[in-house]
């Protein structure tokens, strides 16, 4: 064993059992844990106004979308429709953003500490 430290952390998790991606957590073994893309909020709302008007037709004039951090990573809001038609189309899109949430995360500056508050 070296004596520099970084070495002796190094083989000590080279001999950690970690969890292989083959896993099923019935023997045991925790599954890996899966990374999602990194979002910027402005690339959610973008990528979720294109793929709504591919699978629904042109985003409706007065809907508006926003897209914010929550709790739980991010959620995105849609305005109140003012036809049946612009309904249909906000719900086929808070659906889409239900599967986009388990996609992507989102890429949001995030504080340390309360010292960077103040």
């Amino acid at each position: 064993m070296s004596s520099r430290g970084g070495v002796r952390i190094y083989r000590a998790l080279a001999n950690y059992p970690f969890p292989s991606a083959k896993s099923t957590g019935n023997d045991g073994e925790v599954p890996a844990m899966t990374c999602r893309p990194l979002k910027t909020a402005c690339e959610l709302l973008d990528m979720i106004v294109e793929r709504a008007g591919t699978l629904h037709g042109p985003w409706p004039a007065g809907l508006t979308l926003f897209v914010f951090e929550d709790a739980y990573g991010w959620t995105a809001s849609i305005s109140r429709p003012a036809s049946e038609g612009d309904n249909f189309y906000r719900i086929r899109t808070l659906d889409l953003i239900t599967t986009m949430r388990a996609t992507y995360d989102l890429n949001a500056p995030r504080l340390s500490g309360a010292e960077e508050i103040w």
